[in-house]
């Protein structure tokens, strides 16, 4: 189920992991001579994994398609005196709503997590997903109803609710991931700086005392 993907925050705690890896693998020169916020700068580029916050593209308007098509209606899905008849042919109508979002590359990763708040009727597997657009779709006629006008403008705008509520959700828990990535690494890296500083005095001494010349 959806609560039980791997979240944003699981996500920024491998990226931590990982670029604490990218930290120790980093020759002793690189890591001693640059500055700290660069080395973070640089290792999180190099990196490519960042996650970037969704944002509505307010200068593209949202736009609607209409499709009909057939669809197969099985008996068992039909009234119970059906029950017993062959399956039956029967035209829906879908519109689907396509509102646009600034391309965002690491949307495919995103939609792929899981958020530290959700719920529990619907998910955003829900809807479609690309890298500058999300489409959300609705049946506004099959078998056994047909909205008017105001029952599809309802259910539209209950569907965009629910996507804007997603895009917030996830917004705030790469905030919260960003801010543990800026938390912990300036520490982590200063403390190899500190290591790596303390390994070079240590040989340095004993380069000394043996009167071999370091190369």
């Amino acid at each position: 189920m959806y609560r039980n993907k791997a979240s944003i925050s699981d996500y920024y705690q491998a990226f931590l992991k990982s670029i604490e890896d990218m930290v120790i693998k980093s020759s002793d020169e690189y890591i001693l001579s640059t500055e700290t916020s660069k080395i973070i700068s640089d290792l999180i580029a190099k990196s490519g994994d960042s996650l970037f916050p969704i944002e509505f593209d307010t200068e593209r308007k949202e736009t609607m398609r209409h499709q009909k098509e057939m669809r197969t209606v099985p008996a068992r899905m039909r009234e119970s005196f059906y029950d017993h008849d062959d399956d039956k042919q029967f035209e829906y109508e879908t519109i689907f709503v396509t509102i646009p979002i600034l391309p965002n590359t690491s949307i495919d990763i995103i939609k792929g997590l899981g958020t530290s708040t959700f719920s529990m009727s619907w998910t955003p597997d829900d809807f479609k997903w690309t890298q500058d657009s999300v489409v959300l779709s609705i049946d506004i006629k099959g078998y056994g109803f047909k909205y008017d006008d105001q029952q599809t403008i309802n259910k539209v705008n209950e569907l965009k609710k629910q996507i804007h509520e997603w895009v917030g959700w996830v917004n705030s828990d790469i905030k919260q991931g960003i801010g543990m990535i800026e938390k912990d690494l300036p520490p982590f890296v200063d403390g190899r700086k500190k290591k790596l500083d303390e390994d070079k005095n240590k040989l340095g001494d004993l380069s000394s005392k043996m009167g071999i010349a370091l190369e």
